[in-house]
């Protein structure tokens, strides 16, 4: 089995581990909560990391969404507006058609002031 090595940043820890006199035999309980404590704050660390990034997708999403509804609005808006032109249109050009057919066609009367035909 080979040596652990102990990272120097805890003087405490090296100097009771390496000083046999103050070395105890057993489990290490100091060193084993300060990882359990460090581990639980990654876990609160993370967690709050994925909530916070949920919290901006909702946003996000909550933005597209309405620019969507937007979109939407404007484009039925749009339909509205160009089927409204459509119709008008149509009926100008029935009223146009109507006045060009009482204008164009043969008026009552217009031959009866040639007389006879010169046939």
């Amino acid at each position: 089995m080979g040596k652990k090595i102990i990272p120097p940043h805890d003087p405490q820890r090296l100097n009771v581990i390496l000083n046999e006199k103050q070395r105890q035999i057993g489990i290490d309980m100091d060193g084993l909560a300060r990882q359990v404590y460090e581990r639980r704050q990654k876990e609160v660390h993370a967690s709050r990391a994925r909530q916070e990034e949920d919290e901006e997708w909702c946003i996000t999403w909550q933005r597209i969404d309405s620019m969507y509804e937007e979109h939407e609005e404007n484009a039925r808006k749009r339909r509205y507006e160009y089927g409204r032109a459509l119709k008008d249109q149509c009926m100008q050009k029935k009223a146009c058609t109507e006045e060009k057919g009482a204008a164009v066609g043969i008026e009552k009367g217009f031959f009866d002031q040639f007389g006879t035909s010169h046939r």
